[in-house]
């Protein structure tokens, strides 16, 4: 599995024009699934030589379903 940082995942899908919705874990498309972060890596588990602010997540994680599911706030 090739893992990358949340941020460049998430900017591949939205010049895709595919649409999101920050969550308390992750963000939310309305296509019907979630890409988040386990907080079991960090930038420098992929690049020894980036620094370690604790801003850059990498994305571990994508759920599947319908987007109301993941934006409690659309209910």
């Amino acid at each position: 599995m090739r893992r990358r940082l949340r941020h460049d995942v998430l900017s591949d899908l939205h010049a895709r024009g595919l649409t999101s919705t920050p969550t308390g874990t992750g963000n939310a498309f309305r296509a019907g699934f979630a890409v988040w972060p386990m907080g079991g890596l960090s930038a420098q588990d992929l690049d020894p030589t980036a620094d370690d602010d604790g801003e850059r997540a990498v994305a571990e994680g994508v759920s599947v379903a319908p987007y109301a599911y993941f934006n409690y706030t659309t209910g």
